[in-house]
């Protein structure tokens, strides 16, 4: 894994946790593209997140876009 991305392993977990569904909208089964993302962010002005299964949640591809660096409270 590069240095911005969590690995295999931790990426399942979350899946899994997730029950495969977006956080965010609720959506899930065929067709949808799930994301991982870091609840606090790598990287932006204030924070620094991490790779950890607590600091990641699935996102559908779209509201991960939108979100991109900052955390919920800010958007």
């Amino acid at each position: 894994p590069t240095s911005s991305e969590p690995d295999e392993e931790v990426k399942e977990q979350v899946k899994r946790r997730d029950n495969y569904t977006c956080l965010c909208c609720g959506a899930s089964g065929r067709g949808i593209r799930l994301q991982i993302d870091h609840i606090v962010p790598l990287k932006n002005s204030r924070v620094c997140g991490l790779h950890c299964e607590h600091n990641l949640q699935l996102l559908v591809a779209s509201a991960n876009l939108t979100k991109s660096n900052r955390v919920w409270p800010d958007m």
